[in-house]
């Protein structure tokens, strides 16, 4: 529907005749019978009756943060570099037209998150596979903490926190059993 507008009723109203392979970032999509664009009051009521032909319900404010949400991600996911992130980020400020580059600093937590998923993914990954260690019977392999020796002789410093069921418990494969039946898993 949107290129039918553009390329048919948008061409008709644009002083030169544009079509969408025509118009260029800066133009505006909607025109007025007067030739002058939209601003968002007067396009409201034209954008709630094309949700109703549609039959959704879509807030145009909703509509452009789910943009600026998946653009932040497929930079994220496409960049190859710090420096093209930077690049692509400014061209998205650009592109939405916000007054203030500030504004991005909303979506940037996608950013932010972005760096601790290789840690997350490195987790779940390694508790799957304990998991599946042990559900096929094999031993459960202990943490790289419980493996350490103890620096005095006789005093383990690293289960100096835990009670003293968690210490008989440690090493006790029992306890494990424990608790993947809590969850259903036998």
């Amino acid at each position: 529907m949107l290129r039918q507008y553009l390329n048919i009723e948008r061409a008709k109203l644009d002083l030169e005749g544009r079509r969408l392979e025509q118009l260029v970032d800066s133009d505006p999509l909607f025109l007025s019978q007067r030739h002058k664009s939209y601003d968002y009051e007067a396009f409201k009521p034209h954008w709630k009756k094309l949700c109703q032909v549609a039959q959704i319900s879509l807030n145009i404010h909703g509509m452009r943060h789910w943009y600026t949400t998946q653009a932040i991600r497929a930079i994220a996911l496409t960049a190859q570099t710090e420096a093209e992130i930077v690049l692509r980020k400014e061209e998205l400020v650009r592109y939405m037209a916000w007054r203030s580059p500030e504004t991005l600093k909303t979506y940037e937590k996608y950013f932010q998150g972005r760096q601790h998923y290789t840690i997350q993914d490195h987790v779940h990954q390694s508790l799957e596979e304990d998991v599946a260690n042990y559900l096929k019977g094999q031993e459960y392999p202990a943490s790289p903490v419980m493996q350490r020796k103890p620096a005095l002789p006789g005093h383990d410093h690293e289960r100096d926190h835990l009670s003293s069921d968690e210490k008989n418990n440690a090493h006790n494969p029992a306890g494990w059993a424990k608790l993947l039946a809590l969850g259903g898993i036998q």
